[in-house]
This record gives structure tokens, sequence and C-alpha cells, in this order.
């Protein structure tokens, strides 16, 4: 048994962490949280989380108040639980559910447990930067008056990329239509804890927002929170969250985000906001980082509503490096790992617990990759042109059967470069972030197969390609 030993290879390698958990293995708010003896169970005097009349029920009033929810919960599960209860929460077996199609993938579990219809909302792929987000409000609106039967929109805010649509405009067409809003804001929990960063979901309007506290609050992973606005949907999502949830929740993990919560209150904005300051002066001072740095101006520029400036983007297609393989390099020569990368970039997660030599030791590696390894673009046109896995993300592939009905039917392996024509019989999601590209009962096309390929052979994770093979359905 190895893992042990891994892990502490690498808690002891001193490498630069970009990447979740957001306390990036040393916050001091921790310190009284992570020890051997605060692991319990449900005795006297620490309360249940599953029916909670004390130190629990006290902790998720706090978080209510400090989020500005009418109830909050906590998920020692995750976000998938916490997303999926929200889901399973307010609909119906049968219902329609309105989907951003860049969601993560427990929504699209979420739809298969609960029998529901998916009506896709197609993100807009914008070619220059090669990322996609909600913009057109219009199609949403559309999209709700076409069908009666919808009774969610499901939406993530921010993007894996840290884009920001239109929330409070969201909000307002889904209540003018007497629709429940679901925010999948996994990569928004600090955004409450900042002047300059944009608004929390709940904020802008949204009448359930999910969180993931271990991704931008120094909170363990698998901490999570379901946040309700509205009175009328807690006691469902309440039933639910139960039947999903362990019965033996973290008490290491509720007492990590009691304590990150605390944190954040009383440093966050500041931690914050001169970590991005920094990394302004980062871009300038290392040229060759910053000519490939994309913040909050570049993706303003381009109909961006809003920007989260803790994602640290840099566009390596631009100096004809592939994002998975800038990653690699980072890992290998200078003993930094990001949070992930796609074909075009290698994407930085920085949170309240980053200091600022984290900062310049990160800019500086890239600084001295681009310089060693990168290259002019000789066709610029054509790079902007080429199809991504975000643009791939964003459309909407041919739906042939029910993806409940296709996740329960029979299927069988053929090797990818076969598969051309036939339905895919599970999920296929570059990992992170977790954004199908297939999804069960969907036409796999040639220019799809080609996309797999490329990102598979580009050191990304391919999830449901196993050595070149992928199930199909058996028909």
């Amino acid at each position: 048994m190895k893992l042990g030993e891994e892990l502490k290879k690498y808690r002891e390698s001193k490498t630069g962490r970009f990447h979740m958990p957001g306390h990036k293995g040393r916050s001091s708010c921790l310190e009284d949280v992570f020890v051997l003896g605060n692991d319990v169970t449900e005795v006297e005097g620490l309360d249940n989380l599953h029916n909670p009349t004390g130190v629990i029920k006290d902790l998720l009033e706090e978080v209510s108040t400090v989020y500005g929810s009418r109830k909050s919960f906590i998920s020692t599960n995750g976000s998938t639980t916490s997303l999926q209860s929200a889901i399973l929460g307010v609909t119906v077996p049968g219902d329609s559910i309105l989907v951003s199609r860049n969601c993560h993938k427990s929504v699209f579990n979420a739809i298969i447990l609960g029998d529901l219809n998916p009506v896709y909302l197609t993100p807009e792929y914008e070619v220059e930067s090669g990322l996609s987000w909600i913009n057109d409000l219009n199609s949403l609106e559309e999209a709700i008056k076409s069908d009666d039967k919808i009774t969610a929109v499901v939406l993530t805010y921010p993007t894996y990329f840290g884009i920001c649509c239109h929330m409070e405009r969201i909000a307002e067409i889904v209540h003018k239509y007497n629709r429940t809003l679901i925010v999948d804001e996994a990569h928004g929990s600090h955004l409450k804890f900042c002047h300059d960063l944009p608004k929390s979901a709940l904020d802008a309007g949204a009448d359930i927002v999910i969180q993931s506290t271990h991704k931008t609050l120094p909170s363990l992973t698998q901490s999570s929170l379901l946040h309700v606005k509205n009175e009328k949907h807690v006691d469902r999502i309440e039933s639910i969250m139960s039947m999903l949830l362990t019965s033996s929740p973290s008490y290491l993990m509720m007492a990590s985000i009691e304590a990150s919560i605390d944190m954040m209150e009383k440093e966050g904005n500041d931690r914050l906001k001169k970590n991005m300051a920094y990394v302004e002066k980062m871009a300038v001072k290392y040229p060759n980082a910053g000519k490939i740095f994309k913040s909050k101006d570049y993706f303003m520029e381009r109909g961006v509503n809003d920007f989260d400036n803790t994602r640290l983007l840099f566009r390596t297609s631009d100096i004809a490096i592939k994002g998975g393989v800038a990653e690699s390099i980072l890992r290998k020569e200078y003993n930094i790992q990001v949070e992930m990368a796609d074909l075009n970039y290698v994407n930085a997660f920085m949170t309240a617990c980053d200091e600022i030599e984290d900062i310049e030791r990160l800019f500086k590696a890239v600084d001295d990759m681009a310089v060693k390894y990168g290259r002019e673009v000789e066709n610029v046109e054509a790079l902007k042109e080429a199809e991504t896995s975000e643009s791939l993300t964003a459309k909407c592939p041919e739906s042939v059967i029910n993806i409940r009905k296709a996740f329960y039917s029979d299927k069988l392996c053929v090797d990818i470069k076969e598969a051309e024509g036939k339905i895919s019989g599970s999920y296929i999601i570059p990992y992170p972030p977790g954004i199908p590209l297939l999804c069960p009962g969907e036409r796999i096309t040639n220019k799809m197969v080609e996309k797999i390929l490329e990102i598979w052979e580009s050191n990304i994770e391919v999830i449901g390609l196993d050595k070149g093979k992928i199930k199909i359905i058996n028909i």
C-alpha cells in the first residue's frame, strides 16, 4: 500500500500548489481542526447533521447569515450531493429541466436519477478567446417560454475559467416565468468576501446556490454548502439531502467550513485584494508570461459580463504550446502543479491562502517556459478557428436515446476510431473540469472522435476512454 507514502512525498516536495483545495496545504485556520481527536461521531454535545439542534444548528444559522440565505445546508459528500439534492428537491419525475450544456457531470447524473427531461441551453463559443459562456439571454427566455414542463433552470457561475454570466438579468427572466433558478457556484464560495470580485449568485437573485468551499476557501476536500433563498424549497431539499448524504458525516469537514468562513470574514477581502494586485505587477515584471496571461480586461472586451480575477489563465497556445503539455512542463521542470489544462489554457487557482512569493514563483516559471519552449504562432487565424474541447462542450450533440434509458441500456466496447455514427453508452469527460463532451444516448461524430483523441494525446485525462476504447449502446 503506497497511497500514504505518495501523499507524504507530495506534502514534502514543496510543490507550488495552484490547485484545489483552497487551503494550499498550509492554512493556519485549520491547525486546530485537523487533529485526529476531532474525528468523532455523533456523541453528546456534538449534535447531528441530519437532525441539528445544537452546535451544528448554530453553525448552519451562522453560515446562512453570512451568505444571506433563508436556510443553508452542509454536505460532506461534496457539491455532487448538494447539486443533486437541489435538482431532485424541486422536480418530480417527468419534469423538464433547462440546463446549460457546460454544467458539471453531477447535474447530468441528477437528470438520470430523477428521470428528468433535459433541455439544453448552448453557451456561445467566442472564437478568439477559445472559451464559451451564456450570453444570449433571448435564447434562454425563449427556451423557458417554449416548454411549460420546465420547472428549473441550472447554470454554472463562475465557470471553471472564471467567467460570470449576467446572473441578475437571468434571475429576472427565470422568475418572470415562475421557474426556479439553481446555480452551481462550486467555484464561487469566495465571492462574498471580496468587494473587487463579481457579485455572488445568491446576492444576484438565484433561488438555490451550491458552493464547494474546498475549492476556493480553505476547508477540507468534499466540504460543500447548499443555500436556499426561497422558503418553499426548504423541506423537499432537506429531505433529499438527508437521503443522499452519508449517515456518518465528517466533523473535520464541518469544523473546517466553520474555520474557513471565520478566517475569510476577518481576512478574506484584504488577502484576495493584495494577491490580485500582485498578479498585475507580476504580469509586468515577467513580460513573456504577461503576454499570454488573460485577465478580466481581456474577457470584458469580448462581451463577458464579469470575471473572477482569482483565476490565473495562461493561453499557452498563443506560443504554440498545448495546455496539457504546458501543465506537464510546469510540474516536471518547475515543481508547480496547476489546477487543470485544456488544449489552449493552463488554469491556475489562486486563493486567499496563497502568498505573494507563490504568485511570483508561478509567473517566473511560466515566463521561463515561454522562453525555452514557446514560439511564434505562424497561422494565428487557423488557431482561432480550430475547434477546442470548450467549443465542443458548448455544443449539443444529437440526442438519439433518452439519457436515462441510455444509461441503463446494454453496452459494448469498441475502438474509438470505429465509433463514428454510433450512440455513446457512457460519458466522455475531460477531467478536470468534469464537463461532458458526450452524454449517454448521444451520437458520436467523426469530429468528436478526432477531438477526443487529440485531448487524450495531449496529456489530459479523459474519463470514459479506456485504452482507446469507448462504450456504445448495443443495438
